[in-house]
């Protein structure tokens, strides 16, 4: 008998196999033992589940818990080892939609969500053998399409064909279990947020070059600036704010200045770990020479984590290593601005 697994945003497994046998035997001269039926593979079912805030609320610490989930979640990829045996499009109102599952030993039936009052608890079931596996999640920012099935491990038998996914990836995760006959446990799956983008909000200037040009800071005088850390989401403007639970996938995410020239001083960042709620951090600069000094935002092109689906990352599924900049020019103080006389 063969057991099956579910997936949601938690993982789980569950249901057992057995097997029967058979014998003869007879008075006299011997026979030739009648061979026992062959036993059924033995199943195991988990369920995965996730939480996805509703993306009509702002994002905060208490929505995604316990784990990172955009907002922005638009498709879902579920790897059991370095296989894809599952993508479902995800929105609020429809829930899940298959573009691919696979089928044989392992297979994912895609679930239904429940609402809350601010997000979506959803879950997927996954059928697989027995043993040990490292079951792997990636989200996407947009709906994933379908392509020519051209991956050797797509079976005719196959529900879709495999996606050519778009997209730059907004978080993922692996979870490693050990699965026995039948029912497992759940289980949640830390998913980990993509560092894509970090908006800056530059400080408050008051001094105008030579009079009536562009806004200025002044040498001696420190200005603080206010950022963001972002994921790829275009549901708004520039990306949802990634938080805690849980590290960047790509980070430490620094910021220091870049161009070399001194023109500023700061301490250099170097931030590993989200913010616990969602708001601007902030960091201060001083400046020390006359130019126009930039400060540049960086992390990993890759994950940290050697996932077991071994993707291989491109410009077009991962962030770059720049994921923001931002620039202050700095003049002498205003006793030697030059001044235009009107």
């Amino acid at each position: 008998m063969k057991a099956r697994y579910l997936v949601t945003a938690v993982l789980s497994a569950a249901l057992a196999g057995c097997g029967g046998g058979g014998s003869g035997g007879g008075s006299g001269a011997p026979v030739a033992p009648i061979a026992a039926p062959p036993l059924a593979p033995q199943s195991a079912i988990l369920p995965i589940s996730f939480t996805i805030p509703n993306r009509t609320v702002s994002a905060s610490s208490s929505q995604r818990a316990p784990r990172y989930v955009s907002p922005g979640t638009a498709s879902v990829a579920v790897y059991d080892g370095a296989t894809l045996i599952y993508v479902g499009n995800y929105s609020q109102a429809t829930q899940f939609t298959t573009v691919y599952g696979k089928t044989g030993t392992t297979s994912v039936t895609s679930g239904t969500c429940v609402a809350g009052t601010s997000s979506q608890t959803c879950t997927l079931t996954i059928t697989t053998t027995i043993g040990a596996h490292a079951f792997d999640v990636i989200t996407y920012p947009v709906a994933q399409g379908q392509s020519q099935a051209t991956a050797r491990e797509r079976s005719p038998s196959d529900v879709g064909t495999i996606p050519t996914f778009t997209g730059v990836i907004l978080s993922e995760g692996e979870l490693s279990v050990t699965l026995s006959p039948g029912n497992n446990p759940g289980q949640t799956i830390t998913l980990l947020g993509v560092a894509d983008r970090t908006n800056f909000t530059g400080p408050v200037l008051t001094q105008h070059l030579n009079g009536n040009g562009p806004l200025v800071g002044i040498i001696g005088t420190s200005y603080t600036f206010q950022y963001s850390i972002n994921d790829s989401s275009n549901a708004v403007a520039g990306g949802y704010q990634i938080v805690q639970p849980g590290v960047y996938d790509n980070g430490p995410v620094t910021i220091a200045e870049t161009d070399a020239g001194n023109i500023v001083t700061m301490t250099p960042i170097s931030q590993a770990t989200p913010p616990a709620t969602a708001g601007a951090q902030s960091f201060s600069v001083t400046c020390q020479n006359n130019g126009t000094a930039t400060i540049t935002a960086s992390a990993k092109n890759k994950p940290n984590a050697t996932y077991a689906s071994g993707l291989t990352y491109s410009a077009s599924n991962y962030p770059g290593t720049t994921i923001g900049t931002t620039t202050l020019q700095c003049v002498p103080n205003s006793a030697t601005l030059p001044v235009t006389v009107q």
